[in-house]
């Protein structure tokens, strides 16, 4: 007898956790965007699909704290005024085509789908990180600055401007553009491959590492930065 008000009390006390940890998804249509702007400390995983949508998933955080706002195609998430300690969120994005992207704070995001664009813009502030499966595009922006990472993993473009100030890294080794400018200070370090022109204004002690053989090179650095050819 003792053994089965034992056990019912222990299925009841793993119920209550099961409903207390339950985790709650909420799914947001706010209309057509193409740019999306995170600021936080959550995870956000972007993939292509047939519709543009927003997934919000937690164990515990109020989800109406969650701001989706929506502005001349730019999508912007962010959290109600107030002071929140360890956010358990995590936001999944579907969108149709995707021009542009942008993390501030310590979350990463991740984008697990090949995207085309006409012009492709990277921005990160912060300590979290960017990482991008393929980016074909005309032309990719990269603006950096804090201690936060963006890597590409593949794709091409006629012309690369990456502008990095503080100690984070652009890793787009595999990545390849007929023209690279880069701008930079501190102690990030750049690595990208270059077909005809390569141009590199660099001061601090970051390395600019490249791959290729381009017949256009300026090169102006000062402090113990270094270009490298891989």
């Amino acid at each position: 007898m003792k053994t089965s008000k034992f056990s019912s009390l222990v299925f009841a006390l793993f119920l209550i956790g099961s409903v207390a940890f339950a985790q709650r998804s909420q799914t947001r249509t706010p209309g057509a965007f193409t740019k999306i702007e995170n600021g936080g400390s959550w995870d956000v995983e972007i993939t292509k699909g047939s519709k543009d949508e927003i997934r919000l998933e937690s164990s515990s955080f109020d989800l109406s704290k969650v701001i989706t706002d929506l502005d001349r195609g730019k999508l912007e998430i962010k959290l109600e005024k107030g002071n929140y300690r360890n956010v358990d969120l995590k936001v999944f994005i579907t969108v149709r085509q995707l021009e542009s992207v942008g993390n501030g704070g310590s979350g990463n995001m991740e984008i697990k789908s090949d995207f085309g664009a006409e012009s492709f813009g990277i921005g990160l502030s912060g300590s979290g990180s960017i990482s991008a499966k393929k980016i074909n595009a005309q032309k990719l922006s990269v603006g950096m600055s804090g201690s936060g990472k963006v890597k590409i993993e593949g794709g091409q473009a006629e012309e690369a401007n990456i502008g990095q100030s503080g100690s984070g890294n652009f890793e787009g080794i595999n990545f390849t553009a007929e023209s690279v400018k880069i701008g930079k200070s501190g102690s990030g370090t750049t690595a990208i491959s270059v077909v005809e022109s390569l141009t590199v204004g660099a001061s601090g002690s970051g390395n600019v590492y490249y791959r290729g053989n381009p017949e256009k090179q300026s090169i102006g650095v000062s402090g113990s930065t270094k270009v490298i050819k891989q």
